[in-house]
């Protein structure tokens, strides 16, 4: 008895088994819609692939998709050091426009081409 992450048996999968969202071709999974009690889940399910698909690659293509829904999913929380990221750099720009109204100098945030408009520093 294999039990998938989804909490039903491998022998109910089958009969489970809503729709097939996209048949596996070579190394990739089929993706199939499945119904279980907690509701509708998505399962990439490795089964028919070659041996060392199931046990090396599908396994570590499994843990690495979860890590990047982790991640989005601290993102979406307003967490995580992109999102960090992404406000720091928002308020970097936000100075720059700042300082160049006022005429001081300029350089594209983000960007390879610095620059500088005047020789006029802030006071």
């Amino acid at each position: 008895m294999t039990r998938t992450g989804a909490g039903i048996d491998r022998a109910q999968l089958a009969g489970a088994t809503r729709q097939v969202l996209k048949r596996g071709r070579g190394i990739k999974p089929d993706v199939l819609l499945v119904d279980t009690p907690g509701g509708q889940v998505v399962v990439k399910d490795y089964a028919l692939r070659p041996a060392w698909v199931r046990w090396r690659l599908g396994p570590w293509l499994a843990r690495r998709e979860q890590r990047i829904h982790r991640a989005l999913a601290e993102v979406g929380r307003g967490g995580g050091a992109r999102h960090r990221h992404a406000e720091h750099l928002a308020a970097l720009r936000r100075a720059q426009r700042r300082r160049e109204q006022r005429g001081g100098l300029g350089a594209n945030i983000g960007t390879k081409d610095w620059y500088s408009k005047k020789a006029k520093f802030d006071k």
